[in-house]
């Protein structure tokens, strides 16, 4: 074989592994069919919810163990040929052309990791940035620019002097300029505790839509886009970001949400929130749905890292359908049926009130109609949690349903007395279900 064949098969391997976590992405809305092998550094995907980078991380480990398959194969081949072309020069030449082409290989595969990592480590990890929608406003002083995404309380304390220009860098914004600033200081003849510097008083507008001249001691910072506002301080103070669809990683948002707001489009329809305290949906969850702000999410409550966004109808009842919970993948066995006809949402309820008691686990879930569903390890959406918005035929591939604790063990885990030594057991012990609008 000509020695130019194997750095060719190796380059077209990679090109085809990107193309093929591509493909597998764009089909990540269908429910897995099949088991992938586990690779060394690397996460497996076992979920519709596996993040792209890790995707691609996956089929990128994949290929290089799968490429040095091949020239371990190559050479142990090139090394027979060797040892039986004993007298007979071409195949002796054959076989040393072979063994070059293998060490080559190797040599690439180990030269291209090293010298992106050489480079700068960040090539070799695979991230996506989370959408930046919330660019916020730039107030031009005499001394320089100081650009936010919440209110101003004081330009004094910016360090840019007097204001002359605003520039308004995200769409449905509007700026309002302040009469009078906060003055916190109580050593500065002004300190003025308690008074309100954003009220319509101190603040009368009009409000500024478009980047020109401005006048003001401070400013309101008013966001018109619909959507889930997460602040970095109680209160709803420091930075913002603003989130219309679920995300799976906040970037460099993860852990830094200590207040909440929901900006609704209509009357009628509100948006709410789920906060998981991992990436890519996972970890313990918290919902947050029937409020329209919370200033403080409380103590060690700011360690969200992703968000499901949903709207709901102001008054939440049911759309038709339902969500149907098995004991059984495939949707067979036992079942029960959660129906939502109630004004007020009931929150996390126990798996035991809807199946048998002495089953208790859940291994399928279909949801019929526009539903949110969650399950979770314990109440109140603690330990492991995770929400569907489709119907999921196994959730034994699923994290909800690999644990290896006493309690309900995988359909054709050979159990004893509850207790499940080798294989997984569904870790769910509470649900949730709530009514959505698409």
């Amino acid at each position: 074989m000509n020695k130019k064949i194997i750095p060719i098969i190796l380059i077209a391997i990679f090109i085809g592994a990107i193309a093929t976590g591509i493909t597998i992405v764009q089909a990540a809305e269908r429910e897995l069919e099949i088991e992938y092998p586990n690779v060394p550094s690397a996460i497996t995907p076992n979920t519709i919810k596996a993040l792209l980078p890790d995707y691609i991380k996956y089929i990128i480990s994949f290929g290089i163990v799968f490429s040095g398959i091949i020239i371990f194969g190559s050479m142990l081949f090139a090394g027979f040929l060797y040892m039986t072309s004993s007298g007979n020069p071409a195949s002796m030449k054959n076989s040393k052309d072979r063994m070059f082409s293998s060490f080559l290989g190797i040599i690439i595969l180990l030269s291209s990791y090293l010298i992106l990592n050489t480079i700068n480590p960040n090539l070799i990890i695979l991230q996506i940035k989370g959408l930046d929608s919330t660019k916020g406003v730039v107030f031009i002083g005499v001394d320089g620019e100081y650009i936010t995404r919440t209110d101003v309380s004081n330009f004094e304390d910016t360090g840019i002097g007097p204001v002359q220009q605003v520039n308004i860098l995200s769409p449905n914004v509007e700026v309002i300029p302040c009469e009078v600033p906060c003055i916190r200081d109580s050593e500065d003849p002004g300190f003025n505790p308690g008074f309100d510097c954003f009220s319509d008083s101190n603040c009368p507008g009009p409000a500024i839509t478009t980047s020109g001249s401005f006048s003001g001691k401070a400013a309101r910072i008013i966001w018109k886009t619909p959507g889930v506002y997460l602040y970095d301080k109680t209160g709803y103070g420091g930075d913002l970001r603003v989130y219309t669809a679920s995300m799976g990683t906040l970037d460099d948002f993860n852990s830094k949400a200590e207040s909440i707001k929901f900006l609704s489009s209509s009357i009628d329809e509100k948006f709410g929130a789920i906060l998981h305290y991992g990436e890519g949906f996972e970890g313990q969850c918290r919902l947050i749905i029937d409020v329209d702000e919370l200033a403080d999410l409380g103590p060690s409550n700011n360690n969200a890292r992703s968000i499901t966004v949903f709207k709901y109808k102001n008054s939440i009842t049911s759309t038709g359908g339902g969500v149907y919970f098995y004991d059984w993948p495939n949707y067979t066995s036992a079942e029960a049926i959660q129906f939502f006809s109630e004004s007020t949402n009931n929150g996390w309820l126990p798996i035991s009130g809807i199946l048998d008691p002495f089953n208790k686990s859940v291994y399928s879930i279909k949801i019929d109609g526009n539903y949110l569903a969650a399950l979770s390890e314990n109440a109140n959406g603690g330990g492991k949690c995770e929400v569907f918005l489709n119907s999921d035929s196994d959730l034994m591939d699923n994290k909800i349903s690999q644990c290896t604790v006493f309690g309900d063990c995988s359909p054709g885990c050979p159990g004893i007395w509850g207790f499940c030594p080798v294989c997984t057991g569904s870790c769910a012990t509470h649900y949730l279900v709530i009514p959505i609008t698409k």
